[in-house]
């Protein structure tokens, strides 16, 4: 039996550099990103995102196929996923994903970076 199904966004096939994804590439702050006290490592971390999403549409540009330039994407890339299942599967889940043993980032629900 089946318990869940899952549709997710494939960076494979998905062109950033379209209209559909207003011609930009999303990032995900990580929760910890906030408690860090070092204004240097956040700065940092937030321009390695804008470098690398220059590059991607650089290489898209060169005449790359998207499945080729999402090579140099970081983890921190968002990406849509749907996820369908029956309520008890879904209390389940929660439950396990919500536990104070899982992880951090786990039990956290992102929203995408803001743009400046």
């Amino acid at each position: 039996m089946r318990v869940f199904s899952f549709t997710q966004e494939s960076t494979r096939y998905c062109n950033y550099s379209k209209d559909k994804f207003n011609n930009e590439v999303t990032f995900i702050e990580p929760e910890y990103l906030k408690d860090l006290n070092h204004k240097f490592s956040i700065d940092s971390f937030k321009e390695y995102l804008q470098q690398s999403e220059k590059e991607y549409f650089e290489l898209l540009n060169s005449g790359w196929k998207p499945e080729q330039a999402r090579e140099i994407l970081p983890n921190a890339l968002k990406t849509e996923v749907i996820m369908t299942g029956f309520l008890d599967d879904w209390l389940r889940f929660l439950q396990l994903r919500t536990d104070s043993s899982a992880h951090p980032m786990m039990r956290e629900f992102y929203p995408p970076f803001k743009r400046n």
